[in-house]
Parts: structure tokens; C-alpha cells; sequence
């Protein structure tokens, strides 16, 4: 558990994107937010994997692993993408890697969020804006979070798609990728003002993009 945070800067997916990584920690720590989460991912891309860890470690940020990295530790899945940049892996990166956890609770001025990839535990499951009917029903883990009425927010990634949006008791916040080919991007979300400021990251910096707000 961490201390009541007023606001988060939520980065997506990495995908070794260590050029705009960098760019949007300096930018979140000009604003001060209380804290800085990612949704994981941070292998497979075309940038500097050992660069994002150093940037994600002197950062202080709270990162959780997703499917690439458990992929990526495992051995696995190396020629399905052919995009693990992966040489030049210190130590304190592998360890760095290897410790990120599933999930993390972080507790919020307005009630307590969950920080993982895909869905909770399940880093593969996913939840996206333009799911209805049977791909909702069908959703065990979003079925089985919403029953359990743990958490008021789910700050996740795995998609790829920026969305808000709720589902029995949680919102669901995903903020997207840094993936350069993907609409790359970051959020702030103010638990105070109750609202989701999303951002565009470039070659030429960032913009502010759509904002929504939240009850």
C-alpha cells in the first residue's frame, strides 16, 4: 500500500519506447503527481529495454509486469514479434524485471485502485471500449472483479486502447501505449477534480488530447 494519492500519471504498454518514456517522466514530474504507475510491457519495442528500466527505477515508478515481460523471463515467444531488444541487459535490470509483481493496490483519496496489465492477475485477459454482450459476459476475470467490489478503479493496459470507463463497481482506466506506431501516449488522472486528462507523446513533445471526467 502506498499513501493517499490526489493523482496518478498513468503510462501505458512501454515497449521499450525509452525516448518518449523519458520525455513523459520529466513532464509528470514537473506536475507533481503523487505518484507514477505503468501498466507494463516494458519489453519488446524498438528503443532501449535497459534504458527503461534505469528510467522506471530512478523514478520511483510503480510498475507491473505484463505478458511480454513474463514471456520475455521465461524464454518464450521470441520469434513471435521479432522485436526483443533485449541485449544489453544489466544485472540490476534482469532483477528489476524479475521482481515486478502481477498487480499492485494503491490506495487513492477516492478508495482503492488496482494497478495491473491485463486483468487483475490474469495478464491476458482484457477489457476494451467497444466490448458489449457476450464478450462481457463471457470475461471471467471482469466478471469475477466486478462481483467482488474490492476496487473502485482498475488502472490496466494490454490493449493498447485508451478508455474509461465502468463495468459493475470499477472504473477502468487505460491510458493507451507508448508504442510509437500506436497513437503513443500518457494520462494524469486527478482523484480530487474526479477527471482523466489523456496526452499525445511525439517527436516534437506532448500535447493534451481528450480529458473525461468521472462520478
Amino acid at each position: 500500500m502506498n499513501h493517499l494519492n490526489e493523482t496518478i500519471g498513468l503510462i501505458g504498454d512501454i515497449h521499450g519506447e525509452d525516448t518518449y518514456l523519458a520525455v513523459v517522466l520529466s513532464f509528470l514530474q514537473g506536475e507533481k503527481v503523487s505518484s507514477i504507475c505503468t501498466s507494463g510491457d516494458i519489453v519488446d519495442g524498438r528503443g532501449d529495454v535497459s534504458e527503461c528500466c534505469r528510467l522506471l527505477r530512478e523514478n520511483d515508478v510503480l510498475a507491473v509486469a505484463g505478458n511480454h515481460d513474463r514471456w520475455f523471463l521465461a524464454g518464450q515467444m521470441t520469434n513471435l514479434f521479432g522485436e526483443q531488444i533485449t541485449h544489453g541487459l544489466t544485472e540490476d535490470d534482469e532483477v528489476f524485471l524479475q521482481g515486478l509483481p502481477k498487480t499492485r493496490e494503491i490506495e487513492t483519496v477516492a478508495g482503492l485502485a488496482l494497478l495491473c496489465h491485463g486483468i487483475g492477475e490474469d495478464d491476458m485477459s482484457r477489457f476494451r471500449p467497444f466490448d458489449e454482450g457476450y464478450a462481457l459476459e463471457a470475461n471471467d476475470q471482469l466478471q469475477e472483479l466486478s462481483r467482488s467490489r474490492r476496487y473502485k478503479y482498475l488502472l490496466c493496459g494490454h490493449t493498447h486502447h485508451r478508455m474509461v470507463r465502468r463495468y459493475g463497481r470499477p472504473l477502468f482506466i487505460n491510458c493507451g501505449t507508448l508504442k510509437f506506431d500506436q497513437e503513443p501516449g500518457f494520462a494524469i488522472i486527478d482523484f480530487v477534480g474526479k477527471e482523466v486528462q489523456f496526452f499525445d507523446v511525439s517527436e516534437t513533445g506532448i500535447d493534451a488530447a481528450d480529458k473525461v471526467c468521472f462520478d
